[in-house]
């Protein structure tokens, strides 16, 4: 189903409003989950806390949930009023652990009043070549309802996010992977949110309308006030958009974090609330210009985001792992035109007992050249030097170019520059055509050219088949390696298992 655009709604967080009542405590009848489940999932913790700030535990000195726990319950004894702490108060106040507070800061009751949840959905908006924390695509909790103080229906975003304009561009890899950046949370407009998708970005965007009852959705909506004031560190692969939304769902459904893998990427959420069967209704929203598919197709269908792969060539046996995402041969349904996305991928080399190659980041994608550019970035161990086939070197590039995708052909150029750490800056210039020829069959063929000084060069050509079988995928692949000196082919054969 598609539905048209809104209006944009007024900025939140800075609001002055009447003071609304205390709205009642949350059902009565008990739990189906323990407490001791649902007050770990409230203050982020699973083996470990997930946000371990001052801001946020009152037993950031010494952490645990039993410490946690009784420093609360000290909280609301010496409390003249709910504020900081709403989720823990009402949760706390219905397994009988404290007393009512009467009063409530003027604060929370704006909130209360101005961002009400009669419903809440999450919404998944697509890939994005254009920014490293939204190369897997983007998953967010929404509320929407009346206010009360003026009947108005209004819906807002509930945001965690890394602002990339204080990052440095040499080092932005390493922080978002490793040296981590400062997450911030924001409640802003839906609708700005949703028109910067579409008409901006070019990304379409899915709604999962969730089916909680009121009690469920309060606690969810004050859980999210509490968060307002933390700034945990934003990793790209361990505490993004998609963990931190996993554990706020968490709360009102601890089942859940069964889905908590390696890596939790948007899609994920999007197919933990479908199995868990929490959704009431779902809506895409497709940009004006998006290309036609099948109305049958939606995320559910689409692979998981690790693999781990063998393989076997002319010297030896080759273990691959990737904590996310997907190779260039993957199959995405409803013809999908191909694209690449590594995060710290290696590929091992058994029978050398040697690493091939190591991806701290590789990332292509093709679009059709009516939604934009499309791009290439890595940061890569792997082949690539013009002296030795089978020699090793660190290296990082950048392409751009264009593609087009008419029905299930797609294909494209990209061009821009490298640099080799033994080589230098080199020229680089990549062409990808593929197939999806059934649903589960795919023919993919690529074609790589660099250029160094001195009129020396390396070329890479391969051509594979791949075919789908529920979680696995054989791929048979014929390569050609060339360079000022010498020349190589070879035929490897394997599978990938996606988990």
């Amino acid at each position: 189903m598609k539905q048209s655009q809104g209006v944009v709604l007024g900025f939140f967080f800075i609001v002055v409003a009447w003071a609304a009542p205390f709205p009642p405590a949350y059902a009565k009848d008990e739990p189906n989950i323990s407490f001791e489940a649902q007050w770990e999932r409230l203050i982020y913790f699973n083996q470990s806390f997930r946000i371990n700030t001052p801001a946020f535990l009152l037993s950031y000195d010494d952490p645990s949930p039993a410490k946690e726990l009784e420093r609360t319950v000290e909280y609301f004894q010496r409390s003249l009023e709910v504020c900081k702490y709403p989720a823990r108060y009402s949760l706390l106040l219905w397994h009988k652990k404290i007393e009512p507070i009467d009063r409530v800061c003027l604060e929370l009751r704006e909130y209360w009043d101005l961002a009400p949840a009669d419903e809440f959905k999450y919404v998944l908006a697509g890939r994005s070549v254009d920014s490293i924390t939204s190369m897997m695509g983007h998953g967010f909790l929404a509320s929407e309802g009346k206010v009360l103080s003026s009947s108005e229906f209004v819906s807002h975003s509930y945001a965690f996010y890394t602002d990339l304009r204080q990052a440095s561009s040499l080092t932005l890899a390493y922080d978002a992977f490793i040296g981590g950046m400062r997450g911030s949370f924001a409640l802003r407009p839906y609708q700005r949110d949703v028109d910067r998708y579409l008409n901006v970005e070019n990304r379409e965007v899915w709604e999962l309308y969730l089916d909680l009852d009121e009690k469920s959705r309060q606690l969810l909506r004050d859980s999210l006030w509490e968060l307002k004031d933390v700034e945990p560190t934003y990793y790209f692969q361990s505490f993004n958009c998609a963990t931190l939304t996993l554990y706020a769902l968490a709360i009102v459904n601890p089942d859940l974090l069964n889905y908590e893998k390696l890596f939790v990427s948007p899609d994920d959420i999007y197919k933990a609330l479908r199995l868990e069967r929490m959704v009431s209704r779902v809506t895409n929203i497709l940009p004006a210009n998006y290309s036609e598919r099948s109305e049958n197709y939606e995320p559910l269908q689409n692979p998981q985001d690790s693999i781990l792969g063998v393989h076997m060539l002319n010297n030896g046996t080759i273990v691959s792992f990737t904590p996310a995402s997907h190779n260039l041969r993957t199959i995405f349904p409803d013809n999908q035109p191909s694209s690449q996305f590594k995060i710290m991928a290696f590929d091992y080399n058994v029978s050398k007992k040697n690493f091939e190659s190591f991806y701290l980041l590789d990332y292509l994608d093709f679009k059709d050249y009516d939604l934009g550019w499309s791009k290439a970035v890595s940061f890569n161990y792997a082949d690539g030097s013009y002296k030795n086939l089978d020699k090793k070197n660190y290296h990082a590039q950048y392409l751009i170019g264009a593609g087009k995708d008419p029905d299930s052909l797609h294909y494209g150029i990209l061009s821009g520059v490298g640099i080799n750490l033994s080589e230098g800056v080199y020229a680089q210039v990549e062409l990808v055509a593929g197939s999806n020829i059934t649903s589960g069959l795919k023919v993919i063929s690529s074609s790589k050219f660099s250029h160094f000084g001195d009129n020396k060069y390396y070329l890479e050509n391969d051509v594979g088949f791949v075919y789908r079988l529920s979680r696995y995928e054989l791929f048979l692949q014929h390569f050609v390696k060339r360079n000022s000196f010498s020349r190589n082919s070879y035929t490897a054969a394997g599978v990938d298992y996606y988990f």
